[in-house]
């Protein structure tokens, strides 16, 4: 297909341009290092993370980049990239300048010594010189050798380390850096877990919610527990409170009973001594009477 007047291209005319790119690779530039696709698939997961929590960010994932070129048609395929904005491409197959609302935002490749599969410095001028991209970023993980690029509109510029031996990108709030031979990233000062590091913060959390699981059965069974120990005090207190009300009912029928018995034997006491006083007095009338008979004169026989 003729690059010629990319110009006054249409959309359909840059997706046959990206087939035809496709087509024409030669079979290394498939075939990535451990190290290469190790790399991207950390800076892939880690990109994402900060996307998903910042919005208005997109990554991309070894996707062609096609613009117009002095005339033709320029071609280059970053590892990863950035795009500051969350709108779907145009195109699947590659990403258009002329009909995407943003240049890429960074560029990020992994270049193994020992499997050489691109034109990484063609690369980096095209980043440079054509894309102006402002963030370029390029490791080799066999030499663990890590740059970072800031284009000055001319030419690009090396990121110095912050304060924290960190390489900053603070329109992102993004910082990397090297931590166990592989770029990592950190977002507001926090380093960005990896999905192996996710994995086991959700087994560790599973963990925490079993065991806090148990804890609550266990202590729904010791409330259980409590909960019939009290009904059985309850129950008790009840019992005992009733038993106590039987006890003084019958000290109460006791009283009374005691009450009758008293008074009945008052009024024995009475009549008794009413009799005894009667008794008494009907002595003394016959003693008066007997002595009124023997002091009378005699009778004649």
């Amino acid at each position: 297909m003729s690059h010629a007047n990319v110009a006054n291209w249409t959309l359909a005319d840059y997706e046959r341009a990206a087939r035809e790119y496709c087509a024409s690779l030669p079979p290394e530039h498939f075939m990535e290092s451990v190290g290469q696709s190790t790399q991207r698939k950390v800076s892939w997961h880690s990109l994402d993370y900060v996307a998903l929590r910042r919005g208005r960010m997109q990554v991309l994932n070894e996707l062609l980049v096609q613009y117009p070129r002095n005339g033709g048609l320029g071609q280059v395929v970053p590892d990863n990239a950035v795009v500051r904005n969350k709108r779907k491409l145009k195109s699947a197959s590659s990403y258009n300048i002329a009909f995407e609302a943003l240049p890429l935002f960074w560029a990020l490749e992994y270049a193994s010594r020992s499997n050489w599969r691109k034109d990484y410095e063609g690369s980096f001028l095209k980043y440079q010189d054509d894309l102006k991209i402002l963030y370029y970023l390029l490791f080799d993980p066999d030499t663990l050798d890590l740059r970072l690029f800031r284009h000055n509109g001319l030419t690009y510029d090396y990121v110095r380390p912050n304060e924290h031996g960190r390489l900053a990108v603070p329109e992102l709030e993004v910082e990397v850096a090297l931590l166990d031979g592989w770029v990592r990233f950190w977002y507001q000062g926090e380093l960005v877990p990896l999905p192996e590091d996710l994995v086991r913060e959700i087994d560790e959390l599973r963990e925490q919610l079993d065991e806090a699981r148990t804890q609550v059965v266990l202590e729904k069974r010791r409330a259980d527990r409590l909960a019939r120990l009290a009904e059985q005090e309850k129950q008790r207190v009840k019992q005992e409170k009733q038993r106590t009300l039987q006890a003084r009912q019958a000290a109460d029928r006791q009283t009374r009973l005691a009450e009758q018995e008293r008074q009945r034997a008052e009024q024995q006491t009475q009549r008794a001594e009413s009799a005894e006083e009667e008794l008494s007095r009907l002595r003394a009338l016959l003693e008066r009477i007997q002595n009124r008979g023997g002091s009378g004169p005699s009778r004649k026989k």
